[in-house]
């Protein structure tokens, strides 16, 4: 976890730091208040990192933050607003144009 850490520190530009430490995370049963603190670090310097946020969510469940934990999955499972419906949109327009073509 430290390297990690150490490595952020050095510099916090890389998102890869983040992710490693995410997953060096999963491993760890009783997770620290600072480690929550890297992480949301790294929300800060890079908002859409999805797997970082699961990873907060994971700290927060193990240090007993339950509902945040269960926000933050229930935010990165949810597709965003300009992608909702789109699949089902785009496969009904295909089927029509297909359906059409065979006439």
């Amino acid at each position: 976890m430290y390297q990690y850490e150490n490595a952020i520190n050095l510099n916090p530009g890389q998102l890869d730091y983040y992710e490693r430490l995410t997953e060096a995370l999963f491993a760890i049963d009783k997770p620290r208040e600072e480690d929550a603190k890297f992480l949301n670090m790294g929300l800060r310097q890079f908002p859409g990192a999805d797997w970082v946020r699961v990873g907060t969510a994971v700290v927060d469940y193990r240090l007993g933050h339950h509902d945040a934990a269960m926000a933050t999955l229930d935010s990165v499972l949810r597709p965003p607003e300009h992608t909702r419906g789109t699949g089902t949109h785009l496969r009904r327009q295909d089927a029509h144009q297909l359906g059409s073509s065979r006439r």
